[in-house]
C-alpha cells in the first residue's frame, strides 16, 4: 500500500498529515524532512510535498515517486533531502475521456520499478455519470537507465494482479481471477513463471514476509478456512490454523516475522477481532479479544515492538506496543507524536 519498508525503518503518508519516518532501533518518529526548524506546514517542506505523491520508493541515495500533473502522472526522482527533483517520464495520459489509466508502483530495485498497470473503458449512463465497462490489468517494469517499459505478465481482462513483493530474484504476485486466486512467482532474470498455489488451493489473501508467504485458504463457505504458510525456498507448505464452519467475509491480518508470528481475525459485523499467536510447538494461542473499533492494521514487528496504524476516519496515526505486552493482551498502545 502506501507504506515503504526500508532496512532501518518505515515511511508512511498519513491521510491528513505529513509523510513520516519511524526508525526501528531507536523508536524515533519524525516528519520526512531535512530542513532545520521547519514547521512542516508548507509546500516547501519535503514531508508535505511527499504526502501528495504516490508510489514512493528508494533506490540507493535517490527517492522515486509519481506526481499528478495537469497532463497526467509522471515518474520523478529527487535526492534524499528532497533537492534536485527531476521529471523522468509520463506514465499516464488522460487526454481520452473514454479511458482511465492507473499505475500502482510496488517494487523498486536495481534502478527499475515494477508496478501493476490497469486501463478501464467507460460508457455514459446519462449526461451526468458514466460507469466502467471493461478493464485490463498487467504487471510492468520500467528501467530508469534505459527509460523503457517492459510488460512482465500477460494482460488480464476484467481480472487483476496483486503484487506481494520480491524474494531474491523472484517477483511474488497473485492472479485474482473470478474462479479463485493463483499465487505465482516470476524469475526477474529469466522470465520463468511458476505456480506456487493453484486454483484448487483455495488461496484467498495473504502476505509475503521474508522467505515465506502466509495466507488464508478457503475450503468451502460451509466448511471454513485454513491459515497456511508456504516456504519459498523449500516449497514446503504447512497448516497453521483451521476454522470450521461458516467462513463469511473474513480476511485475516498478519503480523509475521522472526520476532513474532500472529494473525488477527476481524469481524466487523460482530464488532469483534480475535488475535492468535503461533507458538514454537506448532499450536495457536488466543492472546487478544477486543472490539473491532477502533480498527488497526499491522505494519511491522521489529526490535521487540508491534507497529500498527490506527484508523479513525481520515484521522489516522501510528502506534506501538512491546511484543511482550501485545501477546499478554494488554491495551497500552503508545500513540506516536512528533
Amino acid at each position: 500500500g502506501d507504506c515503504l519498508y526500508l532496512e532501518d525503518g518505515l515511511v508512511i503518508s498519513l491521510m491528513l498529515g505529513n509523510t513520516v519516518y519511524y526508525e526501528y532501533e531507536t523508536g524515533t518518529y519524525m516528519p520526512l524532512c531535512a530542513r532545520a526548524n521547519c514547521l512542516h506546514n508548507t509546500d516547501d517542506c519535503m514531508a508535505v510535498r511527499f504526502s501528495e505523491v504516490t508510489g514512493l520508493g528508494k533506490i540507493g541515495d535517490t527517492w522515486y515517486y509519481l506526481k499528478n500533473e495537469a497532463e497526467g502522472r509522471s515518474f520523478y526522482r529527487a535526492d534524499l533531502d528532497g533537492q534536485n527533483e527531476k521529471k523522468i517520464v509520463m506514465v499516464e495520459d488522460y487526454s481520452d475521456d473514454d479511458y482511465t489509466y492507473n499505475v500502482n508502483p510496488c517494487v523498486y530495485y536495481d534502478n527499475s520499478c515494477i508496478y501493476e498497470m490497469s486501463k478501464s473503458t467507460f460508457y455514459e449512463i446519462d449526461e451526468y455519470s458514466r460507469i466502467s465497462k471493461d478493464h485490463m490489468n498487467t504487471i510492468c517494469r520500467y528501467d530508469f537507465d534505459t527509460n523503457k517499459e517492459e510488460i512482465l505478465c500477460p494482460e488480464l481482462f476484467n481480472e487483476s494482479y496483486l503484487i506481494y513483493g520480491r524474494h531474491q530474484n523472484q517477483l511474488i504476485y497473485v492472479e485474482a481471477r473470478h474462479d479463485g486466486g493463483v499465487l505465482k512467482s516470476l524469475n526477474l532474470q529469466t522470465g520463468e513463471e511458476k505456480t506456487l498455489c493453484g486454483k484448487d488451493s483455495g488461496f484467498s489473501t495473504g502476505i509475503l514476509s521474508e522467505n515465506v508467504v502466509v495466507y488464508m485458504s478457503r475450503m468451502d463457505d460451509t466448511e471454513g478456512y485454513r491459515i497456511m504458510e508456504l516456504d519459498l525456498e523449500t516449497g514446503e507448505q504447512k497448516e497453521i490454523w483451521e476454522h470450521k464452519g461458516e467462513a463469511g467475509d473474513v480476511y485475516p491480518l498478519f503480523a509475521w516475522g522472526e520476532e513474532m508470528k500472529a494473525f488477527c481475525i476481524p469481524r466487523s459485523e460482530d464488532d469483534y477481532r480475535a488475535t492468535y499467536l503461533y507458538q514454537k510447538d506448532g499450536t495457536c494461542k488466543l492472546i487478544r479479544e477486543e472490539k473491532y473499533d477502533p480498527y488497526y492494521n499491522f505494519l511491522a514487528v521489529k526490535n521487540g515492538q508491534v507497529i500498527v496504524r490506527f484508523f479513525y476516519g481520515m484521522n489516522d496515526y501510528l502506534a506501538t506496543m512491546s511484543i511482550e505486552d501485545f501477546t499478554a493482551g494488554k491495551d497500552n498502545w503508545k500513540r506516536l507524536e512528533y
